[in-house]
């Protein structure tokens, strides 16, 4: 079911509304992860391993992402030590140069601003006040939050990425390896098959069953 997938007909802007509002009432920069990945697609690990330093005018660089540290004691059992940052992506797939949009860059100007405003001078581009590099439960609890507050289905930061996936695929403005490479996928087929969904409802598509079957 679509509606449990990604934000199907007009959830993207609702949230996209919300979370910006919550910004402004926060000053919790999470919420702007939250909606610049919109235009990105990213995984929630990469979101938050972001540097300054990936971005040019019109493209960020993909290279790393935060990964779980953990100890392993005498007998075996893992224990989570905290966070860390991979210097590889999740897969060779997962290195890529993405197009920054409009709307992309309107958010990382945002985000830029938050922190020069804040004094915050990390190298990282998503910080708590303390300077500190956000982990990936700050993008999901704000994304929770948000979704409790339109009255969606709880749906997770990869909803956001099978979103942003969706539309680009359902635009016929790019090619199968462009979204392919988008996405950071190493062959078309898993981005097909897993992240290809109708981003409106069935309500929202009866004029396009008819002329289908009309």
């Amino acid at each position: 079911d679509e509606t449990e997938q990604i934000y199907v007909d007009d959830e993207r802007e609702q949230l996209l509304m919300q979370a910006q509002r919550q910004y402004e009432k926060t000053g919790n920069v999470a919420y702007l992860a939250v909606c610049m990945n919109f235009f990105l697609a990213l995984r929630v690990g990469e979101i938050v391993a972001l540097k300054t330093t990936d971005f040019s005018a019109d493209s960020v660089q993909i290279t790393r992402q935060e990964v779980k540290t953990y100890h392993v004691d005498a007998d075996g059992r893992r224990h989570r030590l905290g966070y860390g940052i991979s210097p590889y992506p999740k897969s060779p797939a997962g290195n890529r140069t993405l197009y920054l949009s409009k709307n992309a860059r309107k958010y990382y100007h945002m985000i830029l601003e938050h922190n020069r405003c804040n004094g915050l001078k990390g190298e990282y581009l998503f910080m708590d006040g303390n300077g500190e590099r956000l982990h990936d439960y700050a993008i999901n609890n704000v994304l929770r939050r948000v979704n409790r507050q339109i009255g969606t289905t709880q749906k997770g930061n990869h909803s956001i990425r099978k979103t942003c996936i969706s539309n680009m695929i359902a635009s016929k403005q790019l090619t199968n390896e462009e979204i392919r490479k988008f996405a950071g996928h190493e062959d078309f087929a898993t981005t097909e098959r897993y992240y290809e969904f109708a981003t409106k409802s069935l309500e929202e598509r009866t004029d396009a069953f008819e002329a289908a079957l009309g």
